[in-house]
């Protein structure tokens, strides 16, 4: 089952509604490809279970997984302790090299949650993250071999950990952004999420797919 498809160079319902309005205006325009791929995110979740393929002609995988990205983070609970203080920023983190390229960036930018401005940081070395933390940590594919250090260093600490490999929540992730013949879906490691203190909504769990730890 998949929490949403947004599925590259395909029409869909939502884009029925859209694209008059921003067609040939949307390519140049970031809050307009965020507002796009947001629109549709949304109206897939509160849709129900299944399929909801979201048009996202001219975007890149990358593009499109900021917007989830940014997105998810509304259905995630941080304990309070999280955060220094009630003007603390949000910070997304992206571990081994950037797949991004600027459009997670680009996604946040002006952008708050729950009140807090959102700052994107990188870290090259797992001991970053401990005089460095973060909220919500994007492990890239590259830097997957870093994982179990990560791991180790993020134990039961309030970070909802990310990546699009296949496997990352059997191994421990959180969650999981994988792409399936041109949609993405989100696999959810409840397990871990609540080990870590995070809360996850019904509404998420009921439409991602729930994966176990590895039991070796």
């Amino acid at each position: 089952m998949d929490l949403v498809s947004i599925e590259m160079n395909t029409p869909c319902l939502c884009n029925a509604a859209l694209e008059p309005r921003l067609r040939g205006r949307i390519t140049n325009r970031p809050i307009r490809i965020r507002c796009l791929a947001a629109v549709c995110f949304w109206i897939s979740v509160w849709s129900g279970p299944g399929p909801v393929p979201a048009h996202a002609a001219g975007f890149g995988e990358y593009q499109v997984k900021a917007v989830f990205l940014y997105n998810l983070v509304h259905f995630i609970q941080w304990p309070s302790g999280a955060f220094p203080g009630e003007a603390a920023p949000f910070i997304i983190g992206v571990f081994g090299p950037d797949p991004f390229d600027g459009h997670l960036t680009e996604t946040i930018q002006n952008e708050r949650i729950r009140g807090r401005p959102i700052l994107v940081t990188r870290y090259a070395d797992p001991e970053e993250l401990r005089t460095r933390p973060c909220h919500l940590l994007f492990v890239s594919r590259q830097a997957l071999k870093m994982w179990p250090l990560l791991k180790e260093v993020l134990d039961n600490r309030p970070v909802l950990t990310v990546s699009d490999v296949n496997g990352f929540a059997e191994m421990g992730g959180m969650a999981n952004l994988l792409t399936r013949r041109r949609k993405i879906k989100i696999e959810i490691n409840i397990r871990q999420a609540k080990r870590a203190g995070l809360g996850v909504s019904a509404k998420l769990l009921n439409l991602a797919d729930i994966v176990p730890d590895n039991p070796t």
